[in-house]
């Protein structure tokens, strides 16, 4: 009888535990709201191997642009010849010279840098002579320049990594709070949760967290748009504190690892969620008709995933490990 009591404890605890971990894993998994519309299919037309490792592509006046983090340089690919025909800058200390280039901007006939480690802005024309240079006492890790501006995303350590946005001002050097989603209120730690990057084009500016379902959208002012959910429900990103310091929990979803927006402000974000093992997936958003138009795969190149994105007209630009390849669209 004892026999068959243990049994039966067994069996209810296993239940208990089955079930918790079914709601557990059921609250920790991605929901859709709208099924994804996968279309097109992309066709190669050009790639090149890279000898250096590259990272944060642009694209300006048929030339895609990159950071040499190792070197300290920004390197520059002319589309005609399919080939980097040409490297600014160097590592090192003073005006020129970049330790960390964590932000920069191509713009017409110059380039801007934010170097992390020396808090230093500076501006250089493509002959090589310095415009602008100055040093600053605040970081501007995370930020987009709009005009005479920085737009800023981070989190207050002081005030438990709370989310905020400021704009830096250029002439003046000022730094002011941009009121934005009440949402920042709500949610513990909101500034590690919505930890992202900014992306734009000639209209917005649209900031997009590394690992959750909502992005922000701002105009040129700089001032807060509106927000906009994507079209996967993502569970916020848990912390916890090792020591002093907040680190991830292995358990969260890397939902969006880069993104482009376009002139027509159709967004393209690269996506992790529901991946195959062989491919990217992108999600395309219009970001003032708020609505979802379609999504594509991306191949993996030489087994290498797809790392970052730019679309120019009929052509996509993807940079891999490895590689960039351009792909008929």
């Amino acid at each position: 009888m004892a026999k068959k009591v243990l049994v039966l404890c067994l069996i209810t605890i296993l239940l208990v535990l089955g079930l918790y971990i079914f709601i557990e894993d059921r609250n920790r998994s991605v929901i859709f709201s709208e099924n994804r519309k996968i279309t097109k299919t992309l066709v190669v037309k050009k790639s090149f191997t890279l000898t250096k490792e590259l990272d944060l592509m642009r694209f300006q006046e048929n030339k895609l642009y990159f950071v040499n983090w190792n070197d300290g340089t920004i390197e520059r690919m002319n589309l005609n010849s399919f080939k980097i025909d040409k490297t600014f800058g160097n590592k090192g200390e003073g005006p020129k010279e970049n330790l960390n280039i964590s932000m920069y901007e191509i713009e017409e006939d110059s380039f801007f840098t934010y170097d992390q480690k020396t808090h230093a802005i500076q501006q250089v024309n493509f002959n090589d002579s310095l415009l602008y240079y100055k040093k600053l006492t605040t970081s501007l890790w995370g930020s987009v320049k709009v005009g005479e501006s920085f737009l800023l995303g981070g989190w207050d350590k002081g005030m438990n990594y709370k989310m905020r946005f400021e704009k830096y001002n250029m002439p003046t050097s000022n730094f002011v709070e941009i009121n934005t989603d009440p949402i920042f209120n709500n949610v513990k730690f909101s500034g590690l949760v919505y930890h992202g990057f900014f992306i734009k084009n000639k209209n917005y500016e649209v900031y997009i967290p590394f690992s959750n379902d909502k992005i922000f959208v701002f105009d040129n002012s700089p001032s807060f748009a509106y927000s906009y959910n994507l079209i996967y429900d993502v569970p916020n990103p848990e912390f916890r504190y090792v020591g002093d310091e907040l680190i991830p929990d292995r358990k969260n979803f890397e939902s969006n690892s880069n993104a482009f927006l376009d002139d027509l402000n159709n967004l393209y974000i690269l996506s992790r969620i529901q991946k195959d093992s062989d491919s990217m997936i992108v999600d395309v958003y219009n970001i003032v008709n708020k609505k979802y138009l379609y999504s594509f795969k991306i191949p993996n190149f030489k087994e290498e995933e797809a790392r970052e994105i730019i679309k120019v007209k009929s052509t996509l630009y993807v940079l891999y490990n490895s590689s960039i390849v351009s792909y008929e669209f």
